[in-house]
């Protein structure tokens, strides 16, 4: 299907066949910088999300072992227990719960900041683009949102529920970053409208990041 007027109405169901109809590539990169390069706000953050170069087996049996988080202190601790449950429903194994990473995602959110001004942290928020007649939803996880426009969302998906099919999961993030760059050009409000803009987009599985920079 070439046709960009036969898309699916749900980001959810976007495939490869879907984002080569919008003429999407992807394209990878291997230094932060040039991912992150573009974000004027500096993100600041502790030696304490560190976690004193614990290993992950070391964090996978941290809830037995109470000597190593006698070694930590109360922020670390906080975030080694987060650590410890999402690799604990690895996701890797059927039946993961969602609620496990997501509140993973938000704890590390919040601890950065992205609650405070000038930054508005929702939770689950839908998004919108049209294409020719066909309205297309997209529900995200988390969207931050920087005077009164959407600067980056988080995407959460577990190894068990996408597929070579989909490219992993990437073929429907990339409608949903397309939706929220849509939401900044269509609101009359928001100072992005009708200029060109950049979306950062977070995906999470399991206790494994990647983030994408997005320029239209």
């Amino acid at each position: 299907m070439n046709d960009p007027r036969q898309l699916p109405s749900n980001a959810s169901e976007f495939y490869p066949i879907h984002r080569r109809s919008l003429n999407i590539q992807y394209e990878n990169s291997y230094h932060i910088d040039n991912i992150l390069g573009t974000l004027s706000t500096k993100i600041q953050y502790d030696g304490s999300l560190l976690l004193k170069n614990l290993t992950r087996d070391e964090l996978f049996i941290i809830g037995h072992r109470h000597n190593i988080l006698d070694t930590l202190n109360d922020d670390e601790k906080t975030l080694s227990l987060y650590l410890h449950k999402v690799l604990q429903n690895d996701p890797l194994t059927t039946g993961v719960r969602e609620s496990l990473t997501d509140s993973f995602v938000n704890y590390l959110l919040t601890e950065l900041r992205f609650n405070k001004y000038p930054f508005l942290l929702n939770l689950q928020p839908s998004y919108s683009f049209h294409v020719y007649s066909t309205k297309v939803t997209a529900k995200v996880e988390f969207s931050i949102e920087k005077n009164n426009s959407i600067l980056c969302f988080d995407e959460d998906k577990h190894l068990h529920s996408i597929s070579l099919s989909t490219e992993y999961g990437e073929s429907q993030i990339c409608a949903k970053i397309l939706a929220c760059a849509f939401t900044n050009y269509d609101k009359a409000d928001s100072p992005t409208r009708g200029k060109d803009q950049v979306i950062f987009a977070m995906r999470v599985i399991g206790s494994r990041f990647r983030l994408y920079s997005v320029s239209q």
